[in-house]
């Protein structure tokens, strides 16, 4: 007989049950140098600062806009405040010898106003009023070293002008009338006061005036006239008889300053670029930048856990599970990544477990082929048919082992072909029942269908029979003697069921061991067994169970587990059925 060739150190039946994959340095770096991370604080930070400047720039513009607005409202406000208050002084110089009674009148504006107003001499030594003096809320109030205004309103106003406003009716303001309206004017009035006078014709102008009057104090008209403007009579017998001599009644020109409070009035110019303000923005952007750094690093601490993670699975390791306790979107794919990377650690056992499993399926049967073959050979074995048919059975086996491969592959890519016909789900029932009623029997289980008639359903009647029958298997297979194993067909269903419409329920019910809790979410993962032995006797190659969800599913169906250790286990097939007959 040919022996068996060795076997590979370290492995079992000839395949390790380990897979053992080198280590892949691409040159990966550490977090904090990685060139990814680096352009996305980079960009972070630009993008902060870069908010911060057009924060600080329309910021900026704003109030520049609105300042000089307020500052110009502010203008017309100050210049409509002086105008009123030089008015005001003008109309007391109007009615007034001199700025001695000016105190109450300047008060008054005061308080009206809330300026400081002073006045003082021409040479700005003298003062004549000040508010301050008046309200001693106003006394902290500060004044400029110009003046606000120069008052000097009837500078040129003599007595012609009193007059001629008191007869003629015409006011020519603070400008002098001529010097024919002067003399007319005159004339007018000695003849309305019984006064005689005589005209002469001064030689320069050719124009008349009355002669003998204002020569002092025993002149009725002038005396008169003042005395009908109010004005205080002081006779002088040194003044001239002259009528062309002007009596000014005006008081004095002075100076005005007005006093503003803090933050109200002018306080300078709203133009150029402040050196407080650079500072602001200075500050702005780089409180900005550091703020952005430090919340870089808190948001992308999570991104250097998951960034070590992966490289762990690129090298072949097995991962680390981020530990991310946020709840934010990098918390949830922190958690999302911990699945997937337990779920390739599932997958990368399974598949481990596969190869070792595959590996004893098929070499059990081919190992069985060739010894019956070497010792056929060899004359040990006669060649009869109880030998044909022990190979026949042993390549069936293995055949069926590659079935469920390719079944398996096809169905998860969505490629297996599927013939969807209107089938009698109670005949499927029977027919898997009487195919496997024998072995059932043979090993002291009792068999049994229940159906409560004809239950119509598209499906495909051979991938459902497969279904089925793997199914039956395997409640055979993990039923003691004794037990049974039931099959029940019915019409009804947790599917939505309108009108001459159900759903269809298949249930295969066994009294066998039953199913751990813990394996009940992996019972129908790829390549997963209950069981860790591979002995034939005790179960079959892990895909038995994910072929049939793949099929059920294919079939617009759902394939579901119920099992209670000790007491046995129920899968549960549910399908839409179609018309439904009684």
């Amino acid at each position: 007989m040919r022996q068996d060739p060795p076997r590979r150190p370290g492995t079992a039946d000839g395949v390790g049950h380990g897979t053992v994959r080198p280590s892949r340095d691409r040159g990966s770096q550490p977090f904090g140098r990685s060139p990814t991370v680096r352009s996305i604080r980079t960009r972070l930070l630009a993008v902060s600062v870069l908010i911060a400047l057009v924060g600080v720039a329309v910021t900026a513009f704003i109030a520049d806009a609105v300042g000089r607005d307020q500052t110009r409202t502010e203008v017309e406000r100050v210049l409509r405040e002086q105008a009123s208050i030089a008015s005001e002084l003008d109309g007391y110089a109007l009615e007034n010898w001199s700025w001695d009674g000016v105190q109450a009148t300047v008060d008054r504006l005061a308080a009206e106003t809330g300026l400081r107003i002073v006045i003082r001499d021409l040479e700005g030594r003298r003062i004549l009023a000040d508010s301050a003096a008046g309200l001693p809320d106003q006394a902290s109030v500060a004044l400029s070293d110009s003046p606000t205004r120069f008052l000097d309103p009837i500078s040129d106003l003599s007595v012609g002008d009193f007059l001629s406003v008191a007869e003629t009716g015409v006011d020519p303001g603070v400008f002098d009338i001529d010097e024919a309206d002067f003399s007319a004017a005159l004339e007018q009035c000695l003849v309305a006061s019984g006064v005689e006078y005589e005209v002469v014709v001064d030689p320069e102008t050719g124009i008349s005036y009355p002669e003998s009057v204002i020569a002092g104090e025993d002149e009725p008209c002038i005396t008169s006239t003042l005395q009908d403007f109010g004005f205080p009579i002081e006779t002088d017998p040194s003044i001239s008889g002259d009528p062309g001599a002007d009596f000014s009644f005006a008081p004095e020109p002075v100076l005005l300053y007005l006093g503003y409070r803090s933050g109200s009035g002018l306080t300078g110019s709203t133009g150029g670029s402040s050196p407080v303000l650079i500072l602001v923005v200075v500050g702005v952007v780089v409180l900005a930048a550091g703020l952005t750094a430090l919340a870089s690093r808190r948001i992308l601490g999570p991104v250097s856990q998951l960034t070590r993670a992966a490289r762990q699975i690129e090298s072949g390791g097995v991962a680390e599970p981020v530990d991310v306790r946020s709840r934010d979107e990098l918390g949830e794919l922190a958690r999302a990544f911990n699945r997937m990377g337990a779920s390739l650690e599932t997958e990368d056992r399974l598949r481990r477990r596969l190869t070792s499993d595959i590996a004893h399926e098929l070499r059990t049967p081919l190992s069985n082929i060739l010894g019956y073959l070497e010792a056929a050979h060899d004359g040990l074995v006669p060649r009869d048919e109880a030998l044909t048919a022990t190979l026949t059975e042993e390549a069936e086996a293995l055949r069926d082992l590659i079935d469920d491969l390719q079944t398996l592959s096809l169905a998860e890519s969505g490629a297996l072909a599927m013939d969807p016909v209107a089938t009698d789900l109670t005949e499927i029932v029977e027919s898997v029942v009487s195919a496997n009623g024998a072995r059932a029997a043979e090993k002291g289980v009792e068999l049994r269908s229940r159906s409560e008639g004809p239950i119509v359903s598209r499906v495909d009647p051979r991938r459902l029979r497969q279904v089925l029958t793997n199914l039956v298997s395997n409640a055979v297979r993990h039923t003691d003697s004794g037990g049974s194993v039931t099959i029940e067909v019915d019409r009804t269903g947790d599917l939505p069921e309108p009108a001459g419409f159900a759903g269809a329920v298949i249930t295969v019910t066994d009294t066998g061991s039953g199913i751990e809790p813990r394996h009940l979410e992996h019972i129908f993962d790829r390549f997963y067994r209950v069981e860790d032995a591979r002995g034939r006797t005790t179960g079959g190659s892990g895909l038995g169970l994910a072929i049939s969800r793949q099929l059920v599913d294919l079939m617009g169906g759902r394939l579901e587990v119920s099992s209670e250790p000790g007491r046995g286990s129920t899968f549960t097939i549910r399908l839409e059925a179609d018309t439904v007959a009684g």
